[in-house]
């Protein structure tokens, strides 16, 4: 089986690829975010299921890139959502 230590190094620069926070990671997880700043600063250890999973997430987002969306963009597709009502006009918030 291969070594599942993780270094508080390693986890930051995953999280930082994922654009993911150290709250957020800790909400993922179940463990809070001082605890996630405690494997960040090496204080304790990552549990070997919780690094294993990260490299898979990190692994599995780097080899699938976002869609080229250049073409949506040049159509004016910059909007998240374009709502209507029926009178065809756009909908107030």
């Amino acid at each position: 089986m291969a070594d599942s230590r993780m270094s508080g190094r390693e986890m930051v620069e995953s999280l930082q690829q994922l654009g993911w926070s150290m709250r957020h990671f800790g909400d993922k997880v179940g463990y809070s975010d001082r605890q996630v700043r405690h494997w960040a600063a090496g204080t304790y250890q990552i549990p070997g299921e919780i690094a294993q999973w990260l490299r898979t997430i990190r692994t599995t987002m780097s080899a699938i890139p976002p869609p080229d969306v250049t073409d949506f963009r040049r159509r004016g597709g910059h909007r998240l959502h374009q709502t209507q009502n029926t009178t065809g006009r756009g909908m107030a918030g």
